[in-house]
């Protein structure tokens, strides 16, 4: 379904083409994400596709993000990474290649000790490209 609209299978109309007839509703009830608590991290931090949906950490140096096992390029992955900067704060972000951003640069990351950012990450071309955004910035 990845070009069809998401309300269309929650209302159960037919989505066409090769795709299966829906009948009924469809709830997202009780949905989880895994989550991997990645610790105090300094350096390079692979964050892979296949393994969670959510990581958290808290940075204790500068951190440089790589991605592993993104899907292939008929599906579309999405990960959202917590970084909590620790008591001393300071630490900075660094991103592969692959990342693209809005306006074609990344945010700064919040630095003020014991702050928190979201970041979500998206790719849907087996990983040629990671869509990142600040998705939350300083969370209080």
């Amino acid at each position: 379904m990845p070009t069809k609209l998401l309300s269309e299978f929650l209302n159960g109309t037919y989505i066409g083409g090769e795709n299966p007839i829906f009948t009924g509703t469809t709830t997202l009830e009780n949905t989880r994400f895994a989550i991997t608590a990645l610790g105090n991290r300094t350096g390079a931090v692979s964050i892979d596709l296949s393994a969670a949906d959510v990581y958290t950490l808290t940075a204790i140096g500068n951190i440089t993000f790589s991605f592993a096992n993104s899907p292939t390029s008929v599906y579309a992955g999405q990960v959202t990474v917590t970084v909590v900067q620790d008591a001393t704060g300071g630490r900075t972000i660094t991103w592969p290649a692959s990342a693209k951003f809005d306006g074609g640069t990344s945010p700064p990351a919040t630095t003020t000790a014991n702050a928190k950012d979201v970041w979500t990450v998206w790719t849907y071309d087996g990983g040629t490209t990671h869509h990142v955004s600040l998705a939350q910035k300083d969370v209080k």
